[in-house]
């Protein structure tokens, strides 16, 4: 059942809507206060006045306000003013602009589409609950909002998407998105900026099956505070949160993946949870994870999976192996050159470092064959170039020498481009940005025991784009 102060808050806000009745004006081009739509229409440009809104009484219908500003003086949400009332299914609203309402746009329906629009100094821009399910809301704009951008209660597999939510400042409490009891709610690619206020989303407990990814959280007191299960929290990005960029209370069977946490007081907090596989994120940040059940801190009661078997892939430093996650407070090493750490960090096991963009595979020794491999620019084409920091030159097995200078492969690659280019070590990355050269080491023995830089150098049809880090190997016999 849903609970009674939820009903109590939501309650006088329908009572107060203008309803659909025979005697009320129909919305033509020119709209008036409380018309109703019964059909398609497009607003006329302008801006124009409209103490409670206009409602939506049929069906399917498209309501395109071609820029038209629609503005009310009850920016309360309460007040009953309502710039678009929702009370049939289906229902597209785009291009409107809504200033100074309760709620810009307030639904109990299904299928309804929300685009393109601009909300501006009101306490909540979009509302949907009880039966407002599987609509979609995106590409909108909120600013100035002082309780809530978008909210959607008791509803189910609605999808927010590419919206720009910005608080008003001065309002502790405001929040961008507030998913309350919502399973199956999507939120993508929305770009949240909650300065000095509370928190970019909210989602509680029963919104389970969702999915976060590609969001800019910024800010906030919090990035996301969330209870819900068996969801993906995945590609986001957490900036300047100044007490937890993500904070998980009671959660269960979540995947957290490739999310930047970078500025924040915390990056990660947990409460009681269980089960998760948390890999490939970026952890920049004070305290990058914390267990708010045990000081000193001991994560050995949470079970959480913080790595998984390496898989060849581009990670979210754009090392070679997909694994565990990038920590900025890890010391360890990594003697060879695959991108995971030596030894384990103090909760993960795989930790991912920012080494060589080349990973050598082979012995380098006099005669033998390297393999050189690179994750970088899709579809580009490469030259491998290699010199070392001795004083001859090295003669290749088809005639060419390669130059040398004090600073080898920069000069050689910039100064000398038509004569770097090695023997089977040309061609295109994939569509993945992967390429994979290899080259004889010469049998000349000067070579011994000197370091020899190797890069890719990534072109496009008249000139270098860019020279990837040089790894550094040395010769043996």
């Amino acid at each position: 059942m849903l609970p009674l102060f939820i009903l109590l808050l939501l309650i006088p806000f329908v009572a107060a809507g203008n309803g659909c009745w025979p005697n009320h004006a129909l919305c033509n081009a020119t709209p008036v206060n409380g018309c109703d739509v019964r059909q398609s229409v497009n607003f006329t440009p302008g801006n124009y006045f409209l103490q409670t809104g206009i409602d939506i009484c049929s069906p399917g219908v498209v309501v395109d306000c071609n820029g038209s500003n629609l503005s009310s003086n009850n920016p309360t949400y309460g007040s009953g003013a309502a710039g678009v009332h929702l009370l049939n299914h289906s229902a597209t609203i785009r291009n409107c602009g809504f200033t100074n309402y309760g709620v810009g746009v307030f639904g109990i329906t299904p299928n309804n589409t929300i685009e393109y629009n601009t909300f501006n100094t009101m306490d909540r821009g979009i509302l949907f609950y009880i039966n407002g399910n599987s609509n979609t809301i995106q590409y909108n704009s909120f600013n100035g909002i002082t309780d809530m951008g978008i909210y959607v209660a008791t509803t189910n597999t609605n999808s927010i998407i590419g919206n720009k939510i910005t608080t008003n400042p001065n309002t502790l409490l405001a929040m961008g998105i507030f998913v309350l009891y919502s399973p199956g709610t999507r939120i993508i690619s929305n770009t949240i900026n909650v300065t000095r206020s509370y928190q970019g989303m909210y989602m509680t407990a029963l919104s389970d099956q969702s999915v976060i990814a590609g969001n800019n959280f910024t800010g906030g007191f919090y990035g996301v505070i969330t209870d819900t299960s068996n969801a993906n929290i995945t590609g986001n990005k957490f900036r300047n949160n100044t007490v937890t960029a993500l904070s998980l209370t009671i959660s269960r069977n979540l995947t957290i993946s490739e999310n930047l946490f970078n500025g924040n007081a915390t990056g990660i907090t947990f409460g009681n949870v269980s089960n998760l596989i948390i890999y490939n994120n970026y952890f920049n940040v004070r305290n990058n994870v914390w267990n708010s059940y045990t000081y000193p801190q001991n994560f050995s009661g949470l079970t959480i999976n913080w790595s998984v078997p390496p898989q060849r892939a581009r990670n979210i430093v754009s090392g070679p192996f997909i694994a565990g996650n990038y920590w900025n407070d890890y010391n360890g090493t990594d003697t060879n050159g695959d991108g995971i750490g030596d030894s384990p960090h103090y909760v993960d096991q795989r930790p991912i470092v920012t080494t060589p963009a080349i990973v050598v595979d082979g012995v380098p020794s006099l005669g033998n064959t390297i393999n050189f491999s690179l994750y970088t620019k899709p579809n580009a084409g490469y030259v491998l170039a290699l010199s070392t920091n001795n004083t001859p030159p090295i003669y290749m097995q088809d005639g060419r020498s390669i130059p040398l200078a004090v600073t080898p492969l920069l000069f050689t690659s910039l100064n000398y481009p038509h004569i770097i280019g090695l023997l089977n070590g040309t061609g295109v990355m994939d569509n993945t940005g992967f390429a994979q050269a290899s080259i004889p080491v010469p049998n000349q023995s000067f070579l011994i025991n000197e370091s020899v830089f190797v890069s890719y150098v990534t072109t496009n049809a008249s000139a270098i784009n860019e020279i990837s880090p040089p790894v550094r190997i040395t010769v043996s016999p």
